[in-house]
């Protein structure tokens, strides 16, 4: 995993050197070429080499020290300073004092920042811009950004060998004992990294000032005496190169699941649209498009039209972060090739009939397959609460989930029982439009994936993409059943409140045997409301379900429940179809 790390970040160019790293910055101090100050504007742009004290290097010494050239508004104007953030502007001052002997134009800049009238305008400037304590920023002088310079790396890199030095000396002769070892990556001789840089996870649990991937704190780890990071000894070199991969990485990566964060790349880079693996991207906002985009892309791979995408690979890391700690949920990779295969059958195993009897449903995105793991909440209108209600309450479901989307193999049982749960909630809203509707679709096709898949690791039976008149299972049956009950109910009183779906269907679902016969005799009611013709059409529709059931189960199974719930799906879209027709028939009838 940290050899890939490594090979993206040659193959991409990112800087690897020791002590610079890229960052973000959110203002800029405007001066002229003259060094006069000019304005503060917000500027959100990354820089790809700025200079980088990690942790320990910080803490290094008896002096309370700053970031060089880029570092909070707090520490470089004292903007809104707390606590220890004078010392740090005083030793920001400082280092552009002492780096001005190598680029005199770091000078200007101390002498801006440390003018206090001009401190001044700058932090009333940050004020009427709303600016945070915590937002970045550098300077420009005239045209020209300094930290884009080279001149001072240098002059840099001996600063960072200085406080190096600064450790107590029994300290260092303890560690030069240790020093020559092979570095992991590179399998070279080299005198390894003691602490690794970190990376940003905040979002998904790490510390503001990031979190490490290799570290070792506790005796347990400490194999031979050796401490922290020396237990996987890297290079500098290796280390810079799979840490500046890794934040590449994750400050790119906008697809979560669960509580952990994606991050996958190619060996080869790919095009966007062999781009597979960001499932919510793929194929834009086109269920059609998608399915159809993967298909054209598959045959494609199969008549040998895509040899560039034969031999490639694919990487993924599910990761997350406890406190300082990166934490590697999940490691992917295998060839291209398998990946398209994969992505081809999620597509496959999830169509389904439309939930009005028109059309396929398939395709969708994964982020509309995860709002389907929860209990639905009509107070939630913005999507994003119900995805974060889901990191936070199934995330290994939400994680199984994509990790069988791309490996191809069986979902797991609790993807089933989850969408059931959101099936049942949603059956009990009250919406104006809660009579003209199906079951949801996305929920009923994540069902029938489930179903495929699980019939030909554990003997379940599967489903068909629409009716299927003659399936074997009474579940299936008696959902049928259940559909067409509940239409007989609307044909003959309309809207009724409280109808037979959001009365019985959670019993009728699990227990159907409870419930059944009890609304078996209240549709004899209904049906002597009815037209004789669609009372015959109704009555004909019942006699051949029942005679697909020979028992009306007690209780039902996992399984038995997604039959039901397909059953009742697919029967109530036929029904739906038919009523579609005939409006589109009376319509065309009246114009002419």
């Amino acid at each position: 995993m940290l050899r890939e790390l490594v090979e993206y970040a040659e193959r991409h160019g990112l800087n690897v050197t020791p002590g610079l790293k890229s960052k973000s910055c959110d203002y800029v101090i405007v001066l002229t070429d003259d060094g006069r100050f000019v304005d503060v504007t917000k500027e959100e742009r990354v820089f790809g080499v700025c200079p980088h004290l990690e942790q320990p290097e910080l803490v290094s010494g008896s002096s309370t020290k700053s970031q060089f050239l880029l570092d909070k508004l707090s520490t470089v104007t004292c903007y809104k300073a707390k606590g220890k953030d004078e010392e740090k502007h005083d030793y920001f001052v400082y280092l552009l004092k002492e780096a001005s002997v190598i680029e005199p134009m770091l000078l200007k800049c101390a002498q801006v920042v440390e003018d206090k009238e001009q401190l001044e305008l700058i932090n009333e400037k940050l004020s009427l811009l709303k600016a945070k304590a915590t937002d970045s920023v550098t300077f420009r002088v005239g045209s020209v950004y300094p930290v884009e310079l080279t001149t001072w790396h240098e002059w840099w890199n001996e600063y960072r060998a200085f406080l190096k030095s600064q450790k107590p000396a029994a300290k260092r002769a303890k560690e030069a004992d240790s020093q020559a070892m092979i570095c992991l990556m590179s399998g070279r001789l080299t005198v390894p990294e003691k602490t690794h840089p970190k990376v940003n996870l905040a979002s998904v649990g790490g510390q503001s000032t990031g979190s490490s991937l290799i570290s070792f704190d506790k005796d347990a780890f400490r194999s031979y005496d050796l401490d922290q990071s020396w237990n996987a000894a890297c290079s500098p070199e290796s280390t810079a190169a799979y840490t500046s991969a890794l934040s590449h990485l994750t400050e790119n990566s906008r697809l979560r699941v669960g509580n952990n964060l994606i991050v996958y790349w190619y060996k080869e880079q790919v095009s966007k649209e062999y781009d597979l693996l960001d499932l919510d991207a793929f194929g834009d906002d086109d269920e059609v498009s998608a399915t159809q985009q993967v298909r054209k892309i598959l045959e494609d791979l199969r008549e040998g039209n895509l040899p560039s995408l034969v031999h490639n690979m694919y990487y993924i890391m599910q990761i997350s972060a406890n406190g300082g700690r990166i934490m590697v949920r999940d490691w992917l990779f295998g060839d291209f090739s398998e990946l398209i295969e994969n992505i081809h059958k999620w597509f496959e195993d999830t169509q389904i009939v439309g939930s009005y009897g028109t059309g396929l449903r398939g395709g969708f995105k994964f982020s509309a397959a995860v709002l389907r793991l929860v209990p639905y909440r009509p107070q939630e209108k913005n999507p994003l609460e119900t995805l974060s209600r889901a990191s936070d309450t199934v995330p290994m479901v939400v994680s199984n989930l994509y990790r069988s989307i791309v490996t191809g193999t069986s979902f797991p049982d609790n993807l089933a029982s989850s969408t059931l749960a959101h099936i049942r909630s949603k059956v009990y809203r009250n919406d104006s439009d809660r009579r003209s509707a199906n079951l949801d679709d996305i929920s009923c096709a994540l069902l029938k994936a489930w179903l495929v898949r699980n019939r030909k690791d554990n003997g379940g039976v599967g489903v068909d993409v629409g009716l299927n008149p003659n399936h074997p299972a009474a579940a299936y049956q008696v959902g049928r059943l259940m559909a067409v009950l509940d239409d007989i109910q609307y044909s003959a009183l309309g809207d009724v409140g409280a109808d037979v779906v959001q009365k019985f269907y959670a019993t009728a679902s699990t227990a159907p045997a409870l419930v059944v016969g009890r609304i078996v005799k209240m549709a004899q009611y209904h049906l002597g409301k009815l037209s004789p013709g669609l009372a015959y059409y109704y009555e004909k529709t019942l006699a051949e379900i029942f005679s697909k059931i020979t028992d009306v189960p007690k209780t039902l199974s996992l399984e038995e429940q997604a039959l039901f719930a397909l059953g009742f799906y697919q029967q109530k879209a036929e029904l739906l179809k038919g009523k579609v027709q005939n409006k589109k028939e009376t319509e065309q009838k009246e114009e002419e």
